[in-house]
């Protein structure tokens, strides 16, 4: 039987700090969080990360001028609205300047959330919620 994920994290190897930091807070709150570390060696990763997709409930995708070059952030935004997953893009760097092709499209097309220096803790509050709340109706 798969693992049922809360939340899968997107982000550049760049970004890995905020990466886990934000998982580090995320589950102190509560929140089941799946990224790429969970890989074991030898593993096949393309089949790995797209199970963890098609497993987790929503995936939050660090968005920043580093996501905005990585084909492994692009590649998971696409199989997640090929899932139908709901996407939560963070803005966590970056100005609206700099927009690459995939950071003009998730902020285009999705609402989202701005993680930025001293945004962070309200914007960690409001994705705590929108993670735990399947949890509060089931």
């Amino acid at each position: 039987m798969a693992e049922k994920h809360t939340i899968f994290i997107s982000y550049s190897r760049a970004d890995r700090a905020f990466k886990d930091r934000l998982r580090d807070d995320l589950e102190a709150a509560g929140v089941e969080v799946w990224t790429d570390e969970r890989i074991q060696l030898g593993e096949d990763w393309q089949r790995r990360v797209t199970q963890a997709i098609a497993d987790c409930r929503g995936v939050v995708a660090l968005v920043s001028p580093n996501a905005g070059r990585s084909e492994w952030v692009q590649q998971d935004i696409d199989t997640a609205e090929a899932l139908h997953k709901p996407i939560y893009p963070l803005l966590i760097s970056g100005g609206s300047g700099e927009l690459s092709p995939l950071r003009k499209t998730l902020l285009e097309k999705y609402a989202a959330l701005d993680a930025r220096a001293e945004h962070y803790e309200a914007a960690l509050k409001q994705l705590v919620d929108i993670s735990l709340e399947p949890l509060k109706q089931a």
